[in-house]
């Protein structure tokens, strides 16, 4: 939404048009779950309240036209969603309705997901196995871990630094992480919280210290990390973590 508000006036003229027809008297559907919406198509009619089943029906169709006006030629539309591992059966439902439209095109879900906690029996892979043999082209890349080279360029560009400066901290980084993205992502915040990593605003550089680093006690085990962190929060942060994974379980 922030993206179309910042085209032209025209186009945000033609978009807004667009939705307006393509959405009709259901906008508020969207806008509840997408509440920037309203900056672009301005305040919609309360819908009909309706049974749960036809409340979902509804959402399925409104949300389908919504991608619909979206995805133009000129303005082709992707769509990232992480941690597919996690999916639920509402989502699935919807990525299935979405591909199940002649109609959508110009349009890319891209997708990411652990394949160690998908297996042959997940309801993903089922789901992509339906869309295969409904001609969906998809595409599978399999991403292996991060090389030296990778973590430099990841490196130069957060810290704004010349690649070259970056060699020994990118070494120290391979080793403690393996080339894993998000461990790498965790480590360094590690180093930053613990003043490991400090912005010096009288150099306008970032600066650090490898043999004090190494010296600390930092595992290189992601797990072990994060449960550091965990226990470096308040209590009541904890407990709403707690309480949260207990849900999280049992849905």
């Amino acid at each position: 939404m922030r993206r179309i508000l910042s085209d032209s006036e025209s186009r945000l003229v033609e978009i807004k048009a667009s939705l307006l027809t393509a959405l009709g008297s259901n906008g508020q559907v969207i806008v509840n779950v997408i509440p920037s919406l309203v900056s672009i198509i301005g305040p919609q009619p309360t819908v009909i309240p309706l049974s749960s089943v036809e409340t979902q029906k509804r959402f399925m169709i409104t949300f389908q036209n919504f991608v619909l006006a979206l995805a133009q030629p000129a303005y082709p539309l992707a769509i990232f969603l992480d941690d597919l591992q996690w999916i639920d059966s509402a989502s699935l439902h919807l990525i299935e309705v979405l591909f199940a439209n002649a109609d959508l095109k110009h349009f890319l879900l891209i997708g990411g997901y652990r394949d160690k906690e998908v297996g042959l029996d997940h309801p993903l892979i089922t789901l992509l196995q339906h869309l295969r043999k409904t001609n969906v082209t998809i595409n599978t890349l399999h991403l292996p871990p991060l090389k030296e080279i990778d973590i430099q360029y990841f490196l130069a560009d957060s810290l704004n630094m010349p690649k070259d400066k970056l060699n020994k901290l990118v070494n120290l980084l391979m080793r403690k992480t393996q080339g894993n993205p998000f461990f790498i992502n965790v480590f360094v915040k590690k180093l930053y919280e613990d003043k490991l990593l400090v912005f010096s605003y009288k150099q306008r550089v970032w600066e650090w210290n490898i043999d004090k680093i190494e010296k600390q006690d930092i595992t290189d085990n992601v797990v072990e990390l994060l449960i550091q962190r965990m226990i470096a929060l308040t209590e009541k942060t904890r407990n709403i973590l707690e309480l949260a994974s207990c849900i999280l379980h049992l849905a």
